[in-house]
Order: structure tokens, then C-alpha cells, then sequence
């Protein structure tokens, strides 16, 4: 199938948000056991339950936004010839809005602090995760061999 140039960026940014929704609804769902309680071992380091608590469901959606980023940013950075950074942008943003205006549907406005702050740290994990990974990948040059003879491959 042969996309005009300038129907590629939206194809792409489209192909790629439904690729992300889908790996993070994958990767949420297998952590979904780790949601509920704090191990003991997190709970001895930080006292103050709540915030132990709020800290290890925020840890929870950065690690299960950072696993379903690194295969979508592998996509762009092989498939992007332009951008990679605002491609993952258009790409990262439209699946944190889905998931927290569900969640805002479902649930209504959030009634404490402490999930403001939860629900805006998940926001922004989701929405950079990409990003970040893409800026990592993009950032690291790929050599052959253990050595680098100036060789890089791009």
C-alpha cells in the first residue's frame, strides 16, 4: 500500500497510538495484581502509608507506560524519516487522554491531593514515555563490534 507523503505523518501517528493503546492495555492488564498492595519492603522505606501507597501505583503506571513504549518506539525510529520526536508526541498523547478520560468518565473528579497527583503523574508517564524512548533510541549510536571504529549503522 502506497501513502502519499502527505498522508504518511497522520497514518503513522494513528497506526502507531493504536499500537501503544493496545500494548499499554496488555501490559496494565498483567500488572493489574501489583496494584493493589504495596510489598512490605516498599512500605518499611516510605512510613507514611499514603504516600507509600500513592508512590507504588505511580511507579506500577510508569514501568507498564515504559514497557508498551519501547516496541512503539522502536516503530518509529526504524519507520519515521522525520520528526521522531513530535511523531511520538502524536503518538504518546492521544492514548493518556483515552485512558484518563475514561477514568474521569467512570469515576468522576478526583475528590483528594494525593489522587490528583496520581492521576497527573499517570498523565504525563503515558504521554512522554514515548518520547523518552524515542529520544533514547535516537540518542544511542548503534555500532558493530565491540569497538567503535566510527562505523554506525542508520
Amino acid at each position: 500500500m502506497v501513502v502519499s507523503a502527505h498522508w504518511r505523518t497522520p497514518v503513522l501517528a494513528l497506526i502507531g497510538a493504536g499500537a501503544y493503546l493496545t500494548l499499554l492495555t496488555v501490559t496494565y492488564g498483567i500488572l493489574a495484581g501489583s496494584y493493589s498492595l504495596p510489598p512490605q519492603w516498599w512500605l518499611d522505606h516510605l512510613h507514611q502509608r499514603p504516600l507509600a501507597s500513592a508512590s507504588w501505583f505511580v511507579l506500577i503506571n510508569a514501568v507498564g507506560a515504559i514497557s508498551a513504549a519501547i516496541p512503539v518506539a522502536v516503530g518509529v525510529v526504524l519507520c519515521a524519516r522525520t520528526q521522531k520526536l513530535a511523531m511520538s508526541l502524536l503518538i504518546g498523547v492521544p492514548p493518556s487522554l483515552y485512558i484518563m478520560g475514561s477514568a474521569l468518565f467512570e469515576y468522576g473528579l478526583p475528590k483528594y491531593v494525593t489522587a490528583w497527583v496520581v492521576d497527573a503523574f499517570q498523565l504525563f508517564s503515558i504521554s512522554l514515555a514515548v518520547l523518552s524512548a524515542v529520544w533514547l533510541f535516537s540518542s544511542i549510536p548503534l555500532t558493530i563490534g565491540s569497538s567503535d571504529r566510527g562505523s554506525h549503522l542508520r
